[in-house]
């Protein structure tokens, strides 16, 4: 059970008199996670190329770009929680801009991955595009991480049901059960991801730098100073990311593919037999007049 602190700041490894410009997440458990996330992200990247070097029929697709970002994002996040220690550092605002950057275009990925899965149509795709561009410009311009932290939820919840919508037609057709156990697999891995930004969210509050004037007091982390919301977020998208990888190797989310890996239909798509449509014609020819 959690010891609280008490006024005195009694082993909690706080300044008995706070300042705001000091009020920036520092800790060794930030910094070890979002370097963790950035060094696997980097090595999932090298296995996807590697995958289109060795297998003729595989294809680079936006999974590699997803990987690519958010690996981007945690290494600036790490640079940011390592450099930054006062609130009117020259860096602060540029390394923000860049993680938010980063952030928004790792998303972005993955709402377009959804959106190919989802719908066949050229126009609609076109209109999504155009929309998480201005979320994403938004956000950056205003450097606001509430409209990222928005955007980011509703894409992992998109792409989550575009997921299970996937999973149910490999189990009503058939065709693949392994296939279906790699997509649920899909489905796990968002859930942590999505977990672990909601905990960065929530939870900023109470384990956050503006609970360092009380000293954490209200936070449910046994160590705020040392591993506090950010990283226990971090920890839960390293599992993600990890399952993901590891399913995205078995059945690949292929841009613009009109069937998965094993031949599986993807939800918005219609197989016509075309012998069905040839006898139906003649015997239409055949009818007399």
């Amino acid at each position: 059970m959690r010891i609280l602190y008490s006024k005195d700041y009694i082993d909690s490894n706080c300044s008995k008199e706070y300042k705001a410009v000091f009020a920036i997440d520092n800790t060794f458990g930030t910094l070890a996670t979002d370097i963790s996330i950035s060094i696997f992200c980097l090595v999932a990247t090298i296995t996807l190329v590697l995958n289109k070097l060795w297998q003729s029929h595989a294809k680079l697709h936006l999974m590699t770009g997803f990987f690519v970002f958010l690996g981007s994002s945690h290494g600036t996040s790490a640079v940011y929680h390592n450099l930054i220690d006062r609130t009117d550092h020259i860096f602060k605002i540029p390394l923000e801009y860049l993680f938010h950057s980063f952030s928004g275009l790792a998303s972005a990925c993955l709402c377009m991955i959804g959106i190919d899965f989802a719908t066949n149509n050229r126009l609609v795709w076109i209109i999504f595009t155009f929309w998480m561009g201005a979320i994403i410009a938004a956000g950056v311009v205003l450097n606001d991480e509430t409209v990222i932290g928005s955007f980011q939820v509703s894409i992992f919840v998109f792409i989550i049901i575009t997921y299970c919508s996937h999973a149910c037609i490999a189990v009503s057709s058939n065709e693949s059960y392994k296939e279906m156990c790699w997509i649920i697999c899909k489905i796990i891995a968002m859930l942590f991801l999505l977990v672990g930004l909601m905990t960065r969210i929530l939870f900023a509050p109470t384990c956050g730098t503006s609970a360092y004037q009380t000293c954490f007091e209200t936070c449910f982390l046994p160590h705020p100073s040392v591993y506090n919301h950010n990283g226990l977020g971090n920890t839960l998208d390293l599992i993600g990311i990890i399952l993901l990888l590891i399913a995205e190797n078995q059945v690949p989310s292929i841009i613009t593919s009109k069937t998965s890996k094993n031949n599986l239909p993807i939800p918005h798509e219609i197989e016509v037999n075309e012998h069905e449509i040839i006898i139906e014609d003649e015997l239409e020819e055949d009818e007399p007049v």
